[in-house]
């Protein structure tokens, strides 16, 4: 059936209107996508750091190390052969031997000699006098119970030990103990010697 004029003047309407719609809505969408990007952009662009600037090493101070405390110094001990006595006096004990008599009076009477290389070393402010009536005539041999003191006669073996000692000097000597009957003894059947002054005991190997 053919179309009046009146139904193609009213389809023509609602094409228009229909159309009028979609381009509108066209628009809005556009529009918004737009709004958007430009959201999307302002968020990415390049950022400001909330730190502040960056030091050199150079800027950054530099904390000093601590100077460490030095130890103190422990007390040196003496040698283990050597004696401290008064008036700043050392005496060291060098070595030691033991010789049986060899003459036949020697023998039957069990004579025997023990003699002891010493040194002497005077670090006090004094002269000192150290055998026979120094500080040495304290030093005795000892055998088991027996004390044995040096034979003060034998002057000459101990050589710088009998004279007169300056301060800050040294002096070295032979000491003689002379023994006799058991003491020989044991002696002979021992391999090292005992030296004592006052409460202090040293032991010496004999050679």
């Amino acid at each position: 059936m053919p179309r009046t004029p009146v139904q193609i003047l009213r389809g023509f309407l609602t094409f228009v209107v229909l159309t009028a719609v979609a381009v509108g809505l066209g628009l809005g969408i556009g529009l918004g996508i737009g709004t958007v990007r430009d959201d999307d952009s302002s968020d990415s662009g390049p950022r400001t750091s909330q730190a502040g600037p960056v030091r050199g090493t150079d800027d950054v101070a530099s904390t000093p190390t601590p100077t460490p405390t030095p130890a103190p110094t422990p007390r040196a001990t003496p040698p283990a052969r050597t004696f401290e006595l008064a008036g700043g006096v050392r005496l060291s004990i060098l070595r030691a031997t033991f010789t049986p008599a060899t003459t036949a009076s020697g023998r039957k009477r069990k004579r025997g000699r023990v003699s002891v290389d010493v040194r002497l070393r005077n670090e006090g402010g004094k002269r000192v006098n150290a055998f026979p009536r120094g500080p040495i005539r304290r030093l005795r041999l000892v055998v088991r119970k027996e004390r044995v003191a040096a034979d003060r006669k034998a002057v000459k073996p101990a050589d710088g030990l009998a004279r007169s000692l300056a301060p800050e000097s040294t002096a070295t000597g032979e000491l003689r103990f002379e023994t006799a009957g058991a003491t020989t003894t044991r002696l002979a059947d021992n391999d090292e010697v005992r030296l004592r002054i006052g409460k202090r005991t040293v032991t010496v190997p004999l050679e």
